[in-house]
């Protein structure tokens, strides 16, 4: 607004000056003292930031515009509207004193000037006009800015106490997952193998003495022993996830992960028996997998990632495709040799295709 009101006054100067010497003014050194003075006044107006000190110094400069007015040169006059309008600003006065000054202050100044006098005027309220909206509009934006960012750091807050919430569950769940397992060994194996230790040592003391009862006390202790194998069996089978879940969860896991740290949309799609696809197979597909969307992240500029794991009666089919700028000179480098070594390995095959975005498919035998 400063800068508007200063521009306003700058070009009412030069017109003042250019009427000054044009005219048939008395070329009197007074006039060009008091414009000296007036741009002092102004200059330590801007400077001070005091409130009280900068009213006594506004009101000064108009009343020293009304004296130079009046009794030196009417140039002086053109400068009221401006520094009134000014005044009336800073002070966070009603608009209507500024209407007040439109309709009653061409009353008082001489008709030999009036017109001009009411252009200046006008000019200078439209100046004011303008500049108040746009910094209006200015300010608005900066709240709305400041609001935004307070919104984003909230928003940013909850995210970290909500991964922090997650990564306490995964930790809890952890510990009562291994607390579970120890619970089971103690339960079970604990007590079987001490139990084998007692038969054994009592067939052990029984050995010289009576055979017949200790060959009976190994035979239940081998009996027992196998009961317990059997029992960490199905123990370890209950706790071991299957293939497919530990091969999808893992992939999912990664492109959640990369969604919530990039602008790239991550999406998982299969079909058909998972549950045939082995491990071996799983981690070609998890492997090649974070090789191709590594690759996205770094070159394609794509906003969108596919994986779609397919399987048929003798192959299974693993496609990774994004929506980038794509590639027809591809070269490969460590990244794609790595990924057909390792498709190589069990017999499958890889296809590149980098015309629409960038795609790799696998090819993987069922019986590799």
């Amino acid at each position: 607004m400063d800068k508007w009101i200063i521009l306003n006054k700058f070009v009412i100067l030069i017109y003042c000056f250019l009427k000054y010497i044009s005219s048939s003014y008395n070329k009197n050194s007074l006039i060009i003292l008091g414009l000296l003075f007036y741009i002092a006044i102004s200059m330590i107006y801007y400077i001070v930031h005091k409130g009280k000190v900068k009213i006594i110094i506004g009101i000064l400069s108009m009343i020293l515009l009304v004296f130079f007015g009046s009794y030196f040169s009417s140039v002086f006059l053109f400068f009221i509207p401006i520094n009134y309008i000014e005044f009336v600003y800073d002070n966070n006065l009603n608009n209507a004193y500024i209407l007040g000054l439109i309709f009653v202050s061409p009353i008082f100044i001489h008709s030999s000037i009036r017109g001009e006098y009411f252009i200046i005027l006008l000019f200078s309220y439209l100046i004011y006009i303008l500049s108040y909206k746009s910094e209006y509009k200015v300010r608005r934006l900066l709240q709305e800015n400041d609001n935004l960012k307070e919104k984003n750091d909230e928003l940013y807050n909850k995210v970290n106490k909500d991964l922090e919430y997650e990564n306490q569950i995964m930790y809890t769940s952890k510990l009562e997952e291994r607390n579970k397992i120890a619970q089971e060994m103690h339960d079970k194996i604990g007590h079987t193998i001490s139990g084998s230790i007692m038969h054994l040592e009592a067939a052990k003391l029984l050995m010289d003495k009576d055979k017949e009862k200790a060959s009976i006390f190994i035979d239940d202790t081998i009996k027992v022993l196998r009961e317990g194998m059997e029992s960490i069996r199905i123990t370890l089978r209950s706790i071991k996830p299957a293939s497919e879940q530990m091969g999808i969860n893992r992939i999912r896991l990664m492109l959640n992960e990369v969604s919530s740290r990039t602008n790239i949309t991550c999406n998982l799609m299969h079909s058909g028996n998972i549950q045939s696809i082995t491990y071996a197979q799983w981690k070609i597909i998890y492997d090649s997998t974070k090789e191709c969307v590594t690759n996205t992240i770094k070159y394609s500029k794509a906003t969108m990632v596919t994986v779609n794991i397919q399987v048929f009666n003798k192959i299974t089919k693993a496609e990774i495709k994004d929506n980038g700028i794509g590639n027809f000179n591809i070269k490969k480098g460590m990244g794609i040799k790595g990924i057909e070594e390792r498709c190589e390995k069990i017999g499958g095959k890889v296809i590149i295709d980098g015309s629409m975005g960038f795609s790799v498919i696998l090819i993987l035998p069922m019986n590799s």
